[in-house]
């Protein structure tokens, strides 16, 4: 993994050494999302495809500015899905953006995609944060000095309460319920984080508790994010740290995989946030 940690590095100093402006630029390429691309995803995107190609295990890779699977090693196991840069559209403004990946079993012989087996993402702030499943744990390093990543803590969700609620209350939503979920939290004196970028928003939710809200929309009926290199990855980030996620059918690494763009309704959190939630949007509650 230290290839795809390389390109975290390169990542970051770009990020915190270049004109943002520049950066913010807009080219005139088309993602999977129908969003045109900033030149920091291209940049992004670039790095991260040259230093997978190093990981001999990597049968190929899913990124959301590719159309399909591209193959790169006829030997690997895995495929590996990346959101190269999450939140660029914060960027001339400062704000926190980051790097999401999840590796995946692959069946060769049915060329079909598996169970998700490793997850993680790289937080571009005032530090770089690393964060990474490792068998049963969640693994948090920081980027020094020496441009090396030291390890930090292990991060769980047990314990973890504090009643902050991540969601973008602009949006129309599809349950009728959800309006007495948002009533509850202002009830019960929640307070409103919403940063705008799925990396910073969750990673805040890992350290403190609460929950993370990306529903399905009038406007998106299927939800917004991705399933393989938004959802899952950090479905399975949560999970391993004694935390929890829904789909509004079940929790997210339940879903069935049909297409690498699969777009599905997230909700990340502790276990008791996501059962509130559940309760409240069955109408049991």
């Amino acid at each position: 993994m230290n290839s795809l940690y390389n390109a975290f590095k390169k990542i970051s100093n770009i990020v915190r050494y270049s004109n943002l402006n520049d950066l913010d630029s807009t080219s005139d390429i088309l993602n999977n999302s129908g969003d045109y691309v900033k030149k920091l995803d291209l940049i992004a995107n670039n790095i991260i495809i040259y230093n997978i190609k190093q990981i001999f295990n990597i049968r190929g890779y899913i990124s959301e500015e590719s159309d399909n699977i591209e193959f790169t090693n006829k030997h690997g196991k895995y495929i590996i899905a990346f959101d190269p840069l999450d939140g660029s559209t914060n960027i001339n403004s400062n704000i926190n953006v980051g790097s999401i990946y999840g590796i995946y079993n692959w069946n060769e012989k049915t060329k079909q995609i598996g169970s998700i087996v490793k997850a993680g993402y790289c937080l571009y702030g005032p530090s770089t944060i690393l964060v990474t499943t490792e068998n049963d744990t969640v693994k948090m390093f920081t980027l020094d000095n020496n441009n090396n990543f030291k390890f930090i803590s292990n991060i769980s969700l047990e314990n973890k309460d504090k009643l902050i609620y991540s969601i973008n209350e602009s949006n129309n939503f599809n349950n009728p319920n959800f309006i007495n979920l948002l009533n509850y939290y202002k009830k019960n004196k929640y307070n409103s984080r919403w940063i705008g970028s799925m990396v910073a928003d969750c990673h805040r939710t890992l350290i403190q508790g609460g929950i993370f809200i990306y529903p399905s929309t009038n406007n998106n009926h299927n939800g917004k994010l991705r399933l393989l290199y938004e959802a899952l990855p950090f479905a399975k980030i949560f999970h391993t740290a004694n935390g929890d996620s829904w789909n509004e059918n079940t929790n997210l690494l339940n879903t069935t995989i049909n297409n690498i763009h699969q777009k599905i309704p997230v909700y990340l959190g502790t276990t008791k946030q996501i059962q509130i939630i559940k309760n409240i949007l069955m109408g049991n509650n």
